[in-house]
């Protein structure tokens, strides 16, 4: 038996934007309604833990059209940074372990600064990450997006989390609660590296389909979201992150 839950239609009567994303649900819902298999995950999450890891990745994904990237944080420290560059395929590379080298981890740490530096980066609410990201040296220069931005401007009267838009944009079975659930002390920390990944793809694969709906709204000027989208919040992304820092 297959469960697909929905908000109430006494809830959407209270707040009838909900109504837009419960239809997506149960058209979701009616689309699998004869399939009896296992709704397996085809993505790949994967763990770099040596520099030839890392450049292996790079010399498959060169010249992106743009590569998600993503940070988890723990009392100020970058504990690893994931990077997703088709919507497939994730890597999450830890920062703290000390499963390498010191000289390999330093040059590590180096090609991907310089990474981050030559190809264009999306993420979800890129001005969190592209702050801390700053303290230890990582620099975002060539900002091309922010799903949080863009999906805001799509849809400001939606919820703006990153779990939201992968519902209504993605196949992907829901995921966030993993890094509320990971436990230093009963889990493995592949669990949080893993859970990184996914947040790369996720964020790839809305963006690549929040771009394809901004391109096709048109607007009250005659222009579309997406025009509209970069003459506004992207264009002026600078200037709020100057006012934030």
């Amino acid at each position: 038996m297959r469960i697909a839950p929905i908000i109430a239609p006494r809830d959407i009567r209270k707040n009838y934007s909900q109504f837009f994303y419960t239809t997506l649900d149960v058209a979701r819902a009616w689309k699998l309604r004869d399939v009896t298999e296992p709704i397996l995950d085809k993505n790949i999450y994967w763990v770099c833990r040596s520099l030839r890891a890392f450049r292996n990745y790079v010399d498959r994904n060169k010249n992106p059209e743009f590569a998600v990237t993503d940070i988890e944080t723990h009392h100020g420290y970058i504990t690893c940074m994931g990077i997703c560059t088709n919507g497939r395929e994730g890597m999450c590379v830890p920062l703290l372990e000390n499963k390498m080298s010191g000289p390999e981890l330093a040059m590590l740490y180096y090609e991907l600064a310089k990474y981050l530096e030559s190809v264009p980066l999306v993420n979800q609410n890129i001005y969190y990450d592209n702050h801390e990201s700053e303290k230890f040296g990582f620099t975002y220069p060539n900002i091309v997006g922010d799903t949080m931005l863009l999906g805001g401007t799509i849809y400001p009267e939606f919820p703006k989390g990153l779990g939201f838009y992968t519902s209504i944009y993605t196949d992907m079975p829901y995921f966030k609660d993993e890094s509320k659930e990971f436990d230093p002390a009963l889990s493995t920390k592949d669990q949080l590296f893993k859970y990184n990944a996914k947040d790369c793809i996720s964020t790839h694969q809305c963006w690549t389909r929040m771009k394809e709906d901004a391109k096709g709204t048109p607007t009250i000027a005659g222009e579309t979201v997406w025009d509209f989208y970069n003459k506004g919040p992207h264009q002026f992304y600078a200037v709020y992150k100057r006012i934030m820092d």
